[in-house]
């Protein structure tokens, strides 16, 4: 940030809140690297998707994949419990961590499918202008500017089509994103 590169601050920003999180130096410092970005592009999401995010954002992989399987040992372990004891509140714990479990599953499978096929990336170049098509011979549609965060939906040759928050897609030049 002090070197005045704020693409590749915001890129290991966001690298950083992949590994940690709920770390909320990291999120301050993002949010504030993004007030000085040029591009200011906003998505309208809908509430599901925000809460989603927000769950999904929680933790990461290994977190999720832990908890899950503490709920497996304890959904199994009240199981068997049950098995020997009928007593209505074992039954009760073991349908609501069964609930649990499943769920955590639910979750889990999204963040690790997302995580794996989400490509997120942030421009590095001062400004990098982006085509309908992967060449300079195409239309120029517009112009994004240094940390400008995007999705990565194609790549063919040293070009990438990404998608902008609000839906609007182009081709650029590989050099111009560091992926995340």
């Amino acid at each position: 940030f002090r070197a005045k590169q704020l693409g590749k601050t915001i890129f290991y920003y966001r690298k950083a809140q992949k590994l940690s999180p709920r770390d909320n130096d990291i999120e301050t410092n993002l949010n504030y690297s993004r007030l000085f970005v040029i591009d200011k592009i906003k998505s309208s999401p809908n509430f599901s998707s925000v809460f989603i995010d927000k769950i999904l954002n929680w933790g990461t992989v290994n977190e999720f994949t832990f908890l899950t399987f503490l709920f497996y040992l304890g959904s199994a372990s009240l199981g068997i419990v049950t098995f020997f004891k009928r007593e209505k509140i074992i039954k009760r714990a073991l349908a609501a961590f069964l609930v649990i479990f499943l769920v955590l599953i639910f979750f889990a499978t999204i963040k690790i499918s997302r995580d794996s096929q989400w490509r997120e990336a942030v421009v590095i170049s001062s400004d990098v202008e982006v085509y309908s098509g992967p060449g300079k011979e195409f239309t120029l549609q517009f112009t994004g500017h240094e940390g400008l965060e995007l999705k990565i939906e194609q790549e063919k040759d040293d070009w990438y089509l990404v998608a902008l928050p609000n839906g609007a897609k182009g081709w650029l030049p590989k050099a111009s994103l560091e992926k995340i």
